[in-house]
């Protein structure tokens, strides 16, 4: 009898280990795929809401460039202008350029340049407005450089956002093909534990059936010892 125990516990912990391993895999590769879609979904958001700040305070700026022009220079137009300007350019400056964004780094770095260029317009407009030359601060405000370069700056913006969609595209894809290799191998992981289980059970099945048949084989034996030695 002490002898068939042995080699059930060798498979019983044999497929404990499995059925541990298993449930680990299978928690690691849950936390780590939701790990993943919570970066993408937040740079997602967070370049989203980026590019949406730059396209409303470039608005700002020129809207508050033509009051000016068209209807004088008020105090109230004056610091909303310099808080838009300086608001756009902590933006643009402090993600233009950097290494890990690129390309996305080389479209907000042109951003940043168009930028400037459209806020060198506006500030020699609002000052032909103050000195009494409205025609000239018009013509700027209408010249083709400006009106091209706001033109540009929006085309600009929205391939920035078309690049950043596109990468986390391409990162989803190539995680994608990723899940697919984990998914096979957590297939063929539960189907060997379920195969090592089902294994383990018929064994246990046998080992009971022998243990059975021993100890009725004993019983009997024991029985006859004891006719025996009343005879």
């Amino acid at each position: 009898m002490h002898q068939q125990h042995v080699p059930f516990l060798r498979w019983l912990l044999l497929a404990t280990a499995v059925a541990a391993l298993l449930i680990a895999f299978l928690g690691w590769h849950v936390y780590e795929s939701h790990r993943f879609f919570g970066q993408v979904g937040t740079e997602f958001v967070r370049q989203t809401e980026m590019i949406a700040r730059v396209r409303q305070l470039r608005w700002t700026l020129t809207q508050a460039a033509h009051h000016v022009v068209l209807f004088g220079d008020g105090e109230d137009r004056r610091q909303a202008y310099g808080d838009a300007k300086r608001q756009l350019e902590a933006e643009l400056g402090a993600r233009a350029g950097l290494p890990e964004q690129t390309p996305e780094g080389d479209g907000l770095a042109t951003l940043a340049d168009l930028s400037r260029e459209l806020g060198t317009i506006e500030v020699e407009a609002m000052a032909a407005a103050r000195d009494g030359r409205q025609d000239d601060a018009l013509s700027l405000l209408h010249s083709p450089d400006y009106v091209e370069g706001t033109g540009e700056f929006c085309a600009r913006a929205d391939a920035h956002s078309k690049s950043v969609y596109d990468r986390l595209q391409r990162r989803l894809q190539s995680h994608g093909e990723t899940e697919l290799v984990f998914f096979s191998v957590d297939v063929a992981v539960l189907i060997f534990a379920g195969a090592l289980w089902w294994l383990l059970g018929v064994r246990l099945q046998r080992w009971r059936a022998l243990a059975d048949s021993e100890t009725g084989r004993r019983i009997l034996a024991e029985v006859k010892l004891r006719q025996a030695q009343k005879l």
